[in-house]
């Protein structure tokens, strides 16, 4: 609103680029109109957690906390919980290091704008897997009788695949 004494004021509730001219009526009636007055509304600041959910334990990570609307330069604070262990988060808004810890973490993050504007993501959470490891079953067999034995994986995300990477099977035995 414009006020009688010339104080604009109030919250916006619509970006974009508003123009407009000011009459201005002094004590004896004389008049004067502005021009090209103007004020630009930004949009709304907001912002969302780090599109990678997952990690693992060893292996690097990086993901950007995205943020649209308010005015840049932004700055970014853990507000709530904790990042996962080895992982921070960066003026520039990306969490990012080397995972140490396996598990889930929850945490949220302020994003405050150059005008003061803040802005508290929802509940963001990251799941850091444990490394991947593999153990080969002891096992002897007999020729002309069955064999089976199983690779055993753990950690890292499933589903695993497999694939021979060095040397050979005995002849008529394959992974499958």
């Amino acid at each position: 609103t414009l006020s009688s004494t010339g104080v604009i004021s109030g919250t916006p509730t619509v970006a974009g680029p508003f123009s407009f001219t000011v009459k201005v009526t002094d004590a004896l009636g004389a008049t004067y109109t502005t021009s090209g007055c103007g004020i630009t509304i930004g949009p709304a600041l907001t912002a969302a957690c780090a599109a990678a959910v997952t990690g693992q334990v060893g292996v690097p990570y990086s993901s950007p906390i995205v943020v649209t609307g308010g005015t840049a330069p932004y700055t970014f604070a853990v507000f709530s919980g904790a990042l996962p262990g080895g992982l921070t988060l960066s003026s520039t808004g990306v969490i990012s290091g080397t995972p140490t810890v396996a598990g889930p973490v929850s945490f949220t993050v302020k994003v405050t704008d150059a005008l003061g504007a803040t802005y508290t993501t929802s509940s963001c959470g990251i799941t850091i897997a444990a490394p991947l490891t593999a153990a080969c079953a002891p096992g002897s067999g007999k020729v002309g009788v069955a064999f089976t034995s199983t690779i055993a994986a753990s950690g890292g995300y499933p589903a695993y695949t497999f694939a021979l990477a060095t040397g050979s099977l005995p002849t008529s035995l394959s992974m499958t």
